[in-house]
């Protein structure tokens, strides 16, 4: 890429982090469009063009957009890294957002569909390395190709001068999210981080909870500010404590029977009940980095459906790139020996190769050689991988779990 374009991508951070702070970046679309500025005074020539460019502008400003897939300079497809949100948001006359590593901004110009990015990019300096950092070029060259905006259905499409689709986008849908509850149900006014109580929706109508003593699943259904829930499974989990799974069980009830509204504001929401009153506070999980962390298996796919390990056994999985971006190697514990294999990624692909082990034979807890045999040919079968918040999920090719982890910290 044009070393000019580097130069002007890599400029000071507390200028671009001030000009959003300021409010200069991103003025209200209210801002835009003053009433003074209607049907006062005849307009001049240069006047209506520029209200007609506002105009068009108007359904991209103040939209948040949430990369999706996008295609590589050589025309490979690829899907953003699940465990990073880049972003894309148009201001009057500037557009930034965050591109896995650094946030950015530029000016541009909009004709019609007809996009034009300006050469005096800024950025934040942060040094990124690996997949991200292949990722965050990629979006930088993709942006600099991109020649017309395609907007439908909440979602945005860059396209090129040939017309393909070089990125894609969608809004942001507080029902396509993991949150992580912040009071006990029934006491709002109670807030304290609850690192064991996971709320995630699928955006499809389905939605399962993850707390220390149970797992449920459930259907919502949600219109305007209206959100209802109707009872599917609770599964206790074996628990430490009988008194936390009784007032487990007895929060869950209440959630699922008495929720009736929600107010978000993009990284809290609030459940209350059909009279408006608190129920639970919810905070945004942003997604997890799939490296450097320790991964705690919690559910494996076997004949019956996805269960928890065998109790008093442990399997864990970290992951490490090597200096190409789109390998690396992953180790744990199986829950008797080490266990060490290579993989690859692409996008939200995984493939992974046949582990190489220790030795050791293990006795106890019964059948935990056969679990990680099990868990061990599962690994191979996976072909992506998802992270809502601390978890991650191995799928197949069928797109069915076959493992899904959580993240060490936090774990009783």
């Amino acid at each position: 890429m044009d070393s000019k374009f580097w130069m002007g991508y890599n400029w000071v951070k507390l200028a671009f982090i001030g000009a959003i702070v300021s409010g200069s970046f991103l003025p209200s679309i209210s801002q835009a469009f003053a009433p003074e500025q209607v049907n006062q005074v005849p307009l001049t020539t240069n006047q209506l063009l520029a209200q007609q460019a506002d105009q068009r502008q108007a359904p991209l400003v103040g939209i948040v957009w949430y990369l999706e897939r996008y295609q590589t300079q050589d025309g490979q497809e690829m899907t953003a890294l699940p465990f990073e949100q880049i972003t894309l948001n148009f201001g009057k006359d500037r557009v930034g957002g965050y591109d896995g590593c650094n946030s950015f901004s530029a000016s541009y110009e909009l004709q019609g569909d007809r996009l034009q990015l300006g050469d005096d990019w800024i950025s934040t300096l942060r040094a990124c390395s690996g997949i991200e950092a292949a990722q965050a070029s990629h979006f930088a060259e993709a942006l600099q190709r991109a020649h017309r905006v395609v907007m439908s259905d909440r979602q945005l499409r860059l396209l090129s001068h040939e017309g393909t689709t070089i990125a894609l986008f969608s809004t942001f849908n507080p029902f396509q999210q993991t949150w992580q509850w912040q009071s006990p149900v029934g006491q709002p006014g109670q807030t304290r981080p609850q690192p064991r109580r996971i709320l995630e929706f699928d955006g499809a109508g389905q939605v399962i909870g993850r707390l220390t003593c149970h797992r449920f699943s459930a259907t919502y259904q949600q219109v305007g500010d209206r959100l209802t829930f109707q009872p599917g499974k609770i599964i206790p989990l074996p628990c430490k404590s009988k008194a936390m799974q009784a007032q487990e069980a007895r929060e869950i009830n209440l959630l699922l029977k008495q929720a009736g509204r929600y107010q978000w504001d993009g990284q809290q929401m609030n459940l209350l009940t059909q009279a408006g009153k608190p129920l639970v506070n919810l905070s945004l999980m942003t997604p997890s980095s799939l490296f450097g962390q320790t991964w705690l298996l919690q559910e494996l796919a076997t004949p019956s459906g996805l269960k928890p390990p065998l109790a008093g056994s442990r399997i864990d999985l970290q992951l490490r790139q090597t200096s190409d971006s789109a390998t690396g190697e992953l180790s744990g514990n199986a829950g008797c020996n080490q266990y060490r294999a290579a993989f690859t990624l692409k996008g939200n692909q995984i493939t992974i190769q046949p582990a190489a082990t220790t030795r050791k034979s293990c006795a106890q807890p019964q059948g935990i050689m056969q679990q990680e045999s099990r868990y061990l040919q599962r690994l191979t079968t996976a072909t992506q991988y998802q992270i809502r918040g601390n978890q991650l999920t191995l799928l197949d090719t069928e797109g069915r779990a076959i493992a899904r982890f959580e993240l060490g910290s936090g774990i009783d």
